[in-house]
């Protein structure tokens, strides 16, 4: 997927065609993380590249946190940057809240998950 991801700023290539790279491939632990990272590396070349409708679906590639560090990371990147965009404050707001959620899930099940696991 990393060898892939540079198709998305090739200027040979529609990026609308070649986005299903982001957001339409498989989001794990594993590659969420990838996939953020190529975004905030490359976010001025991307969001150039993109319709203006769809610069703030960039944010949803934070989605997949689930810890204070990382929702605090996709708030401080995406914050400056989704306030410009089209629907980007309700999208970013949206993100952020997935990963509330998540955390508090995480919290609430943490005591049961060990007593379980003992």
């Amino acid at each position: 997927m990393r060898a892939q991801l540079p198709l998305l700023l090739q200027k040979g290539v529609d990026v609308r065609e070649a986005s299903a790279l982001l957001f339409q491939g498989p989001q794990t632990r594993l590659t969420q993380p990838v996939l953020y990272a190529f975004v905030k590396e490359n976010y001025d070349a991307l969001s150039r590249r993109l319709p203006e409708a769809s610069r703030a679906e960039l944010a949803v590639l934070g989605q997949g946190f689930c810890g204070p560090e990382g929702r605090a990371d996709v708030e401080a990147f995406f914050g400056p940057r989704n306030a410009k965009a089209q629907g980007g404050p309700r999208k970013l707001a949206n993100v952020l809240e997935r990963v509330d959620l998540c955390i508090a899930f995480k919290q609430a099940q943490r005591a049961s998950a060990a007593a379980f696991l003992k």
